[in-house]
């Protein structure tokens, strides 16, 4: 029981900065300017291909900073220093459902 716990607190404090830094990225915040280049590196609405969704974006982008669902999967790996590989895949999904609530319920309007 201990470990669940221990889990859910990883994935719980993972979830609080996902949303903090995809919150930062929006326009107006803190982290706008970094969006804005991220946006040049990763989106080109010209190109088409198997390798960017329907609005230009590659797909790479999405756990990197576009997808607050998406995120867990890219920004638990520093754990990986702490805890053993399968409890990191336990924490990236817990992160990925309590972001996709917080995002849901918090932060879209």
């Amino acid at each position: 029981m201990n470990e669940i716990l221990e889990l859910l607190t990883y994935a719980l404090a993972v979830s609080i900065v996902i949303n903090f830094t995809h919150l930062a990225f929006q326009d107006g915040h803190l982290l706008s300017w970094l969006h804005a280049l991220l946006e040049k590196i990763f989106r080109n609405k010209l190109k088409k291909n198997i390798w960017r969704n329907d609005k230009g974006l590659l797909h790479i982008a999405k756990p990197v900073y576009a997808c607050a669902t998406c995120m867990p999967s890219l920004w638990s790996m520093p754990l990986l220093l702490i805890l053993v590989w399968w409890k990191v895949f336990f924490v990236s999904i817990f992160a990925s459902v309590i972001s996709t609530l917080l995002t849901d319920k918090l932060f879209d309007k």
